[in-house]
């Protein structure tokens, strides 16, 4: 859930910039936003993510559906 819309949502930490790693499985979307945060110094912290906003979105992503936002 690497995505403009989950950041959106729980927003950014500051980060400490890390070393680039294999980032080969990530979607062009995903690659961008990745940019943004390192490029920004900041982070996507997934200890944020409640487990409801992550149930929803895979259930979504599964019966591809539009992904609903809630926490």
């Amino acid at each position: 859930m690497m995505d403009q819309r989950t950041l959106s949502y729980f927003g950014a930490g500051k980060g400490v910039p890390c070393s680039n790693q294999n980032l080969k499985m990530l979607t062009d979307e995903e690659y961008r936003l990745y940019q943004y945060l390192r490029d920004n110094n900041l982070r996507l912290e997934q200890e944020k993510i409640t487990q409801s906003y992550a149930e929803n979105q895979l259930f979504s992503i599964v019966n591809h559906e539009e992904c609903i936002v809630s926490s």
